[in-house]
C-alpha cells in the first residue's frame, strides 16, 4: 500500500476568520514506512491525520491510496474503505463504556463480517499481544486511559 498526500489545504472558519491550517501538504508514504507527525498544539497534525484517515475532506489537494484518490468515493465507499485498510489510536479513546474490553476490541471484527467466534479470538489474541488479556473483563472506566488507547 502506497498513501500519497498531495498539495492539501484545509480551512476553518473562526467568527469573521478564515484560518489557513493546512498550506499545501504533500508527502508519499512507500509501503513498510513509517512516519512521525510533530508539531506544536494547533498546527494542523489532527486535521491532517483525519484527513489522511478519510475522516474529513479537505478544501483542496488529493490523499491517494495505491494511486486512487479517497475522496473520489462516495460516502459508502469511503467508509468501506477505512473499514478494510485502516486502523485509527485516537487521542479520545470512543470506546463503548458498556462493552468490555474484549468486547470493544471484538467490534470492528463483528462489523467486518467476521463471525462471532472468530472476532473473539482475534480480538483476545491482540489484547495478549499487548500483554491486557488480564483486562480483558473489564470495562472502558476500569482502565488507565493509556490502556483504552
Amino acid at each position: 500500500m502506497i498513501l500519497e498526500v498531495v498539495n492539501l489545504h484545509k480551512y476553518y472558519q473562526a467568527g469573521d476568520f478564515k484560518l489557513h491550517v493546512l498550506k499545501g501538504i504533500s508527502l508519499r508514504i512507500p509501503r513498510g514506512e513509517f512516519l512521525a507527525i510533530r508539531g506544536p498544539s494547533g498546527a494542523g497534525k489532527s486535521t491532517l491525520l483525519h484527513i489522511i484517515g478519510g475522516l474529513e475532506r479537505p478544501e483542496e489537494g488529493k490523499v491517494l491510496l495505491n494511486g486512487e484518490d479517497i475522496y473520489s468515493l462516495n460516502d459508502d465507499e469511503l467508509s468501506s474503505l477505512r473499514n478494510k485498510n485502516m486502523g485509527f489510536v485516537f487521542q479520545f479513546y470512543h470506546l463503548i463504556p458498556e462493552l468490555t474490553i474484549l468486547e470493544n476490541v471484538a467490534l470492528p471484527l463483528l462489523i467486518q463480517g467476521k463471525d462471532k467466534s472468530q472476532a473473539f479470538n482475534i480480538a483476545g489474541e491482540l489484547l495478549s499481544y499487548f500483554k491486557m488479556e488480564n483486562r480483558a473483563r473489564h470495562y472502558p472506566n476500569q482502565v488507565s486511559g493509556g490502556e483504552q488507547q
